[in-house]
């Protein structure tokens, strides 16, 4: 498909294209799951956003602001929500949920704890941010997460690998 595509030259066909090489990665990353990062941290490769990344993992639970992840890089806060989107794809505040719903997929793996609890050792101010949140990313509510994990547990790896902006680009 992606060499139909290139060879036709329709219109849009760079977009087919790109999107075909992401389901292609994606596809291949499914078989080989080692190839996956533990923390999409790891494949950002921005020295300027470097310290904002390694205060959202370690303080996720806490309450954070854009202005304060600025500070961490020493940049203005318009500057570094420009910075930041140009190599994670996405604003900082969604990033940091994003590494949240991990952790909290993680602990419901892990344990029984209540939702209300999951949510609060996650750093959501309530049950209802976390749920809205996690059905943004993964599509589907915490408590389906929670009684099938096994088979959604490829959504949460999927978006990880979304945020590899750097492949295909260009």
């Amino acid at each position: 498909e992606i060499l139909c595509e290139m060879k036709q030259q329709d219109d849009y066909h760079r977009d087919v294209v790109h999107d075909l090489v992401k389901i292609l990665m994606l596809r291949l990353l499914r078989i080989n799951e080692e190839g996956i990062a533990e923390s999409p941290m790891e494949t950002i490769s921005s020295p300027q956003i470097q310290p904002a990344l390694s205060y959202i993992h370690e303080n996720f639970s806490h309450e954070i602001r854009a202005d304060e992840l600025a500070k961490q890089c020493g940049l203005s806060e318009p500057h570094f929500r420009r910075v930041f989107r140009e190599h994670v794809d996405m604003t900082p505040i969604d990033y940091l949920n994003f590494v949240r719903i991990r952790e909290a997929c993680k602990m419901m793996n892990q344990s029984g704890c209540p939702m209300d609890i999951v949510a609060a050792e996650c750093g959501f101010s309530s049950v209802s941010t976390f749920t809205r949140n996690f059905k943004k990313f993964l599509n589907i509510t915490p408590y389906q997460w929670k009684l099938q994990t096994e088979k959604h547990s490829s959504r949460l790896r999927d978006y990880s690998i979304i945020l590899l902006k750097d492949w295909g680009k260009k």
